[in-house]
């Protein structure tokens, strides 16, 4: 199965889950306060950043993890640059670190096989 296709079934899975928080409307205008879910990220060429990478912009953002009450009108991700990150990862730690228990991948891992195979 091609990215593009796995990444839109997961996005319909995770909307099932969690349709008042999300979306995969791709006009910002049409989206309200919800979350973009974005598919078109798994096209040829495209690129993501892993979490903690500093980003190609002319001020040096991170790819930063956030923790859900962060996730709100006032997060602001001018916020999170080489300059800060040292500091917000004393303070919170390393939020990121729960994605790579085994519990969870193992979870993870089953979820997707089921989803995959329907």
């Amino acid at each position: 199965m091609q990215a593009r296709q796995l990444a839109e079934k997961l996005a319909a899975e995770v909307l099932k889950l969690v349709p008042v928080i999300g979306t995969i409307e791709r006009e910002k205008k049409d989206r309200g306060d919800k979350v973009y879910i974005d598919t078109s990220q798994n096209d040829h060429a495209d690129t993501l950043a892993a979490p903690y990478c500093v980003r190609p912009y002319h001020e040096p953002l991170v790819s930063t993890p956030l923790d859900w009450s962060e996730i709100n009108a006032k997060l602001d991700r001018w916020k999170f640059t080489m300059h800060t990150i040292e500091k917000r990862l004393k303070a919170s730690g390393d939020l990121f670190k729960s994605v790579l228990d085994e519990r969870i991948r193992v979870a993870n891992s089953r979820l997707l096989s089921k989803m995959l195979n329907k």
